[in-house]
């Protein structure tokens, strides 16, 4: 498992794996992608890009996400919880607080494990889609029906 991530991830030592929980990650990624097509310790020909793509995007800000959760995680599990995420999105949001709701979509979107808390390689997800949708909330576009 994992020879083909070792092999494209050029941000991390040569020829170094991925440890279990980025590996794991991935696959939950990929099913997340599949809709249920693939089981959830494979990975189909339509999820393979996708997986492959947030894997090099992970590799390039990994040294970050690790920074940020070591951090951030007062609790010390080893990932945030929601009170330790919103304290990070309040950061990157220049230190305007971010509500309750806002943290729970975030955690929803990346929280692929379901275990109420975020690893690295999914925090990258959360701060991906946060910035995603303060995009979306700052937009001065309106739809006309």
């Amino acid at each position: 498992h994992g020879q083909l991530l070792t092999d494209i991830a050029t941000n991390s030592p040569q020829g170094a794996p991925p440890s279990e929980d980025e590996l794991n990650f991935i696959l939950k990624y990929a099913a997340a992608q599949s809709e249920g097509a693939c089981p959830d310790d494979a990975v189909g020909r339509n999820e393979l890009r996708a997986a492959v793509v947030q894997w090099t995007a992970y590799c390039q800000k990994r040294k970050e996400m690790e920074a940020a959760v070591q951090k951030y995680d007062a609790s010390q599990t080893g990932k945030l919880e929601a009170p330790e995420l919103k304290e990070l999105l309040t950061e990157l949001n220049g230190g305007f607080e971010v509500t309750d709701s806002e943290v729970q979509w975030v955690m929803s979107q990346a929280d692929l494990r379901g275990n109420n808390g975020l690893s690295a390689p999914e925090l990258h997800i959360a701060i991906v889609e946060w910035y995603s949708g303060a995009n979306q909330r700052n937009s001065s576009c309106c739809s006309v029906l």
